[in-house]
């Protein structure tokens, strides 16, 4: 019989209010469900909607997986996730529809499956980051499906989605917007989002930096913004580190500076590229991170760099968690300023360890 999931929304209620008072066990053997039931339904959905040679390869998953002695309909959470990794059906999944996947696609679901196991038969205890995360891989999911009917949602999973004249993956959407809701989320890590005119918040960091001078002075209202921007990245350094550590504790230094650079090009706040040089055993890093088109330098033409500094603190922050709380020298190298030198483009950060 066909599995439906009804009162999505009360059940995704019940697992925000579970994190909140420290459920935590309850939200990993509650989402292992959700996704338990979702990967089934979209497996059969697969069936009905891929490729003829895309569903034959399905198929011979079924049965390997299965042993020719079981389908999907009975398997678990733990089979599941092996069938769609065997028939590579996110990937096919993604062609597909056309859709950008963010980090389902490059998610490790055995550790989710590893985490349900030890706490739902070993008795284990979990950690709110630890479910926090579950919870939003799971969110991830359903953010791309549409929250609202899942079971129309998967019905839909594998239609073409609607084009805007290209196909190139540089021009993929990054956001969902929940339209009923009035939230905007960022699909590789499911957290809400906000957009703004790079005018606008300019003007926004202008005013403050300005109302800052009129108590105090100009190196006051500048080291105000680099604090700020130290503590933005601190905090989103920080998550994201134990996430990537919870996902791959073999991660080199390297790949999450990459990783980082990736996601923040991603957002807005313009192209990060790494140029540092970095031994993991001896805890050296030192360089250069590059920022290209710069949000803060957007149509100011010459003026002085005062706002700026919070980028350079962000940086700042972003690192230091990465490289295990060390604490690093960001200077901003002005001899190539976009602010004093109109026809830049690129905002040089240079990069060393403290002593």
């Amino acid at each position: 019989m066909e599995e439906r999931i009804d009162g999505l929304e009360d059940k995704l209620g019940f697992l925000r209010r579970s994190l909140d008072t420290g459920h935590y066990d309850v939200v990993v053997k509650e989402c292992s469900t959700l996704f338990e039931l979702s990967l089934r339904k979209l497996f059969r959905q697969a069936l009905t909607d891929l490729p003829y040679r895309d569903r034959l390869d399905l198929q011979d998953a079924e049965k390997t997986i299965g042993k020719n002695t079981k389908g999907v309909g009975d398997f678990g959470f733990g089979e599941l996730v092996g069938l769609f990794r065997q028939s590579n059906l996110l990937k096919k999944w993604s062609q597909a529809s056309g859709r950008q996947l963010g980090l389902l696609s490059s998610l490790d679901f055995s550790a989710i499956v590893d985490l349900r196991n030890r706490v739902t038969h070993d008795g284990a205890q979990c950690s709110r980051l630890e479910a926090d995360l579950v919870f939003n891989y799971l969110m991830n999911l359903l953010a791309i499906l549409g929250v609202s009917d899942l079971d129309a949602s998967v019905k839909g999973a594998f239609k073409q989605l609607e084009r805007s004249g290209t196909s190139n993956n540089e021009d993929s959407r990054i956001f969902s917007h929940q339209k009923s809701r009035g939230v905007l989320i960022n699909d590789a890590d499911n957290s809400r989002n906000i957009a703004f005119k790079v005018e606008t918040i300019n003007n926004i960091f202008h005013a403050i930096h300005r109302e800052i001078e009129k108590i105090s002075d100009s190196q006051v209202a500048t080291n105000i913004f680099r604090i700020s921007g130290r503590e933005a990245g601190t905090n989103f350094g920080s998550l994201m580190s134990q996430k990537w550590d919870l996902e791959n504790e073999f991660m080199s230094l390297g790949d999450k500076v990459k990783r980082w650079c990736e996601f923040d090009s991603d957002v807005g706040w313009g192209k990060f590229e790494n140029q540092l040089q970095i031994v993991d055993e001896e805890e050296i890093f030192s360089g250069k991170v590059l920022l290209i088109e710069n949000f803060q330098v957007y149509k100011k033409g010459k003026s002085e760099p005062a706002e700026c500094l919070f980028m350079v603190g962000y940086t700042q922050g972003v690192l230091e968690q990465i490289f295990g709380g060390n604490k690093l020298d960001v200077t901003c190298d002005m001899s190539v300023c976009p602010l004093k030198n109109p026809l830049k483009k690129i905002c040089v950060f240079g990069v060393e360890k403290s002593v």
